[in-house]
């Protein structure tokens, strides 16, 4: 799992181009193979089968870098992966017009839409906005709010970035990731 690819930082959750493709030549010279989320799918559902080293690669969050760096290494080594976008992000990138900049930007929805057109890199659903510290953490339950209600608020959240990215791709997103990792058992069964 990363999250932010750049030359000018680093740290726990930016990594250098030269460091991913280092990671991608040691994945492929140990002979692993990038599987994507609907063989993944498949496989779980009994119908298919995976490669002997299978792995599955994620990017949070939908940077931009993601694309400007990252993308064409994944192609050089017949690599795939997921992009867990964050919906707000993306809407405030392609409203602001302020894109393509590998130090800020999140991918727009029309970068999404390319993006999944080539086959590379796939889309995943990271919450509309519930990418937050505050008033919730993540999909974290409020202190006193119903099980009804946080249902309601999880499901209108996650089902906006479902409905949008299916209008983009015309494919159902078929993967979730918890915003800094935060879930219960209701957020599971939700």
């Amino acid at each position: 799992m990363y999250h932010s690819v750049l030359k000018s930082k680093q740290g726990a959750y930016i990594v250098s181009p030269a460091q991913i493709e280092s990671d991608l030549r040691t994945l492929s010279e140990l002979g692993y193979t990038t599987v994507t989320v609907d063989e993944l799918v498949v496989y779980a559902d009994g119908e298919g089968d995976l490669p002997e080293k299978p792995i599955l690669i994620t990017f949070d969050d939908g940077h931009y870098n993601n694309l400007y760096y990252a993308e064409k290494l994944f192609a050089k080594y017949d690599m795939h992966a997921v992009v867990n976008l964050v919906g707000r992000f993306s809407e405030y990138t392609t409203a602001s017009g302020d894109r393509d900049n590998p130090n800020y930007s999140h991918i727009t929805w029309d970068e999404v839409t390319e993006m999944c057109s080539r086959g590379i890199f796939e889309a995943g659903n990271h919450t509309y906005n519930m990418h937050n510290y505050r008033p919730r953490f993540g999909v974290g339950q409020l202190w006193g709010e119903t099980d009804c209600d946080y249902t309601a608020a999880v499901v209108a959240d996650v089902g906006k970035l479902q409905r949008k990215l299916f209008e983009l791709t015309c494919k159902e997103c078929r993967v979730f990731a918890y915003p800094f990792g935060k879930y219960g058992k209701l957020s599971e069964s939700i």
